[in-house]
């Protein structure tokens, strides 16, 4: 049975809402992918992926997005790309069942559509790229929803993880991350001020 492969690293994990787009019989594995996450002010995480050379991006062919998976996964790379700038990011990896049936494709359709992915279009949110991914059974290559441009009002995540940022008994957001949001949007406020002023300065002359 042919799988897609798709890694999450935020509100499409277990125990966030939007699981329930994952159907149960899919297998998850414990991974890791190299790059940075970020948590963004609009309350979901955006990750900044290191791409591989073999990458790519995804499309609305979703037969031909899971051969060129198939076809990386025949040769397993030795290990994650590296480079400084970059750490790792942690989530789960999905195996996801795909058969002619129109159910499947509509399973990646509406993940494709909460994600904001929209190949060739230029509302596009997210992408879908092909990355490695690291887990206990090995390098799998799975898809990834990613953003190429970082939205300003955002905190790096260190640790990788962004349950990090969420009280495990409560679900609330923890203080620390909440605050640095709030400066964030502050100073982007300020910046928003003074340009407003600066123009109505020169409206002025």
């Amino acid at each position: 049975m042919l799988t897609f492969n798709l890694f999450v690293y935020g509100t499409l994990m277990r125990g966030f809402r939007a699981n329930s787009f994952i159907p149960e019989e899919a297998e998850m594995l414990k991974g890791k992918i190299a790059g940075n996450l970020y948590h963004y002010s609009a309350g979901f995480p955006i990750v900044e992926i290191l791409k591989h050379p073999q990458s790519v991006i995804g499309t609305s062919d979703y037969i031909a997005d899971i051969a060129k998976q198939n076809d990386l996964n025949r040769v397993e790379p030795e290990c994650l790309p590296f480079n400084l700038n970059y750490g790792r990011v942690y989530g789960e990896l999905y195996k996801i069942p795909y058969t002619d049936n129109k159910d499947d494709e509509s399973i990646i359709r509406q993940l494709d559509r909460y994600e904001g992915f929209r190949p060739s279009s230029e509302y596009n949110l997210y992408n879908r790229t092909l990355v490695p991914v690291q887990t206990d059974k090995g390098i799998i290559w799975a898809w990834v929803y990613n953003m190429d441009k970082l939205p300003e009002a955002t905190v790096h995540i260190l640790s990788g993880d962004w349950r990090d940022c969420f009280y495990s008994n409560r679900g609330g957001l923890r203080p620390e991350i909440k605050d640095i949001v709030n400066k964030k949007l502050m100073l982007l406020d300020d910046e928003e001020d003074d340009e407003d002023y600066e123009e109505e300065d020169d409206d002025l002359k």
